[in-house]
């Protein structure tokens, strides 16, 4: 019917495959971004746990066993697995190598955090 005002029926159709089409999209960068933002929890959760861990070394070596059984001990609540190597360091005479590395769930590879001390007998 002539001079009829409103849209066709092709017209509606493409109007809905373009807003669903839109819609899916922002469904899936929204999705995305949830899950970048958990990853970056778990990185950082997991880099505080090995600073703390490395500074207590750091402050505390006469206590070392239980600094690093505790750290351990929190590690393993998220299924993660710390190791400590202390170790003298080669290219520094009279220094040891304190190396803490973080491996598990949702870290992807692992986490290590190193520093050079003087050597505590």
């Amino acid at each position: 019917m002539p001079g009829q005002r409103g849209f066709t029926l092709l017209e509606v159709l493409i109007a809905v495959t373009v807003i669903s089409l839109t819609l899916v999209c922002l469904a899936q960068l929204v999705t995305g971004s949830n899950r970048a933002a958990g990853q970056g929890e778990i990185l950082a959760a997991a880099g505080e746990l090995a600073e703390e861990t490395l500074t207590q070394l750091l402050l505390h070596p006469d206590k070392a066993d239980s600094i690093i059984s505790r750290s351990r001990k929190q590690a393993m609540t998220r299924d993660w697995i710390l190791t400590v190597a202390i170790r003298p360091c080669p290219d520094l005479p009279g220094m040891d190598l304190i190396r803490v590395t973080l491996s598990g769930e949702g870290l992807g590879r692992p986490l290590i955090l190193a520093r050079a001390v003087r050597h505590v007998p």
